[in-house]
Order: C-alpha cells, then sequence, then structure tokens
C-alpha cells in the first residue's frame, strides 16, 4: 500500500530488511548525466498504532543514526479499523483507503537527534531493546503525499 503510494508519485520504493522497509529513490530524469550529481535515497520505516506511542527497535534506531536526516518513520493511525482492512485487501486497492491511509499518516524527521542521553520523556523514551517513540513528535506532522511532494518536486 505505501510502496504504491509513493510509486504513485513517480518514485521509486525497494523493500529493505534490516532497519526501515523502503529505499525511497527519485526516478532518474532526462538530463541526468550519471555521477555529476550524488543522490541519496530516503529510508523509510512504516508504523501503524493504535495508541499514542510506536516503538523502534535498537537496530531501527542505529540505522536512524546512520541515515540521520534520510531516515524517516512514517506513522499510521489505525482509525475506522483500518489495518484490518488492509490485510483484507487482495489485489485491488481502493482510492477511499488509499486516501484514508494519507489522511492519517504523519511523517516524523530527524529522529536521530532524539536519541540523546536524556531524552525529553514527552517525546522518546528509551528502553532495553530500542526506544518507545511518542505521539508529540508525529503530531501535525506532514502526510505521506504532502511529504513526497515537498521533498521530491
Amino acid at each position: 500500500m505505501i510502496k504504491k503510494i509513493i510509486e504513485d508519485q513517480g518514485l521509486r520504493a525497494n523493500s529493505v530488511h534490516k532497519g526501515g522497509d523502503l529505499e525511497i529513490w527519485p526516478v532518474a530524469q532526462d538530463g541526468w548525466d550519471g555521477g555529476q550529481i550524488e543522490i541519496n535515497p530516503y529510508l523509510l520505516e512504516v508504523k501503524f498504532t493504535s495508541g499514542n506511542r510506536i516503538y523502534l527497535s535498537k537496530t531501527q534506531s542505529d540505522v536512524a543514526r546512520i541515515w540521520r536526516e534520510n531516515y524517516i518513520i512514517l506513522v499510521v493511525e489505525n482509525v475506522s479499523n483500518l489495518r484490518d482492512r488492509l490485510k483484507e485487501i487482495d489485489e485491488e486497492i481502493s482510492e477511499e483507503i488509499i486516501q484514508l491511509v494519507v489522511e492519517n499518516s504523519y511523517i516524523i524527521e530527524q529522529v536521530h537527534t532524539k536519541f540523546v542521553r536524556i531524552p525529553n520523556p514527552d517525546e522518546v523514551e528509551p528502553d532495553v531493546q530500542g526506544y518507545w517513540i511518542k505521539r508529540r513528535l508525529w503530531s501535525g506532522g506532514n502526510n505521506i503525499l504532502r511529504w513526497l511532494k515537498e521533498t521530491f518536486d
């Protein structure tokens, strides 16, 4: 679903298996002459939540520190039983479901800056195996479409 939203914006989304879910790349444009411009992909971690926090594992937080500003978390809030509805989708994804995902999605940027010795307890709570990221960090953030347009246009 998220991959489709990204690709519908003319971008490339590749699945990854450690520290994130998707690598987002712009599609090469006419006039790019290979090697003159260095383009760094973004690594997107997708989290669904019905609560006020999400969990980032130690591996995910380590990868966030490495990728820095290019590590993005997409939080999708589970409204209208969205997660179960997505599990039931076989092939065709309706525009209604896509719109529901977009409207309830929030981007967290620069999360690596929150992993400090004494983090703000309203934003991040360290755990033995990672971090709890609290709603304050995604509340009011850009949705996935707005972020894609602002970042890649």
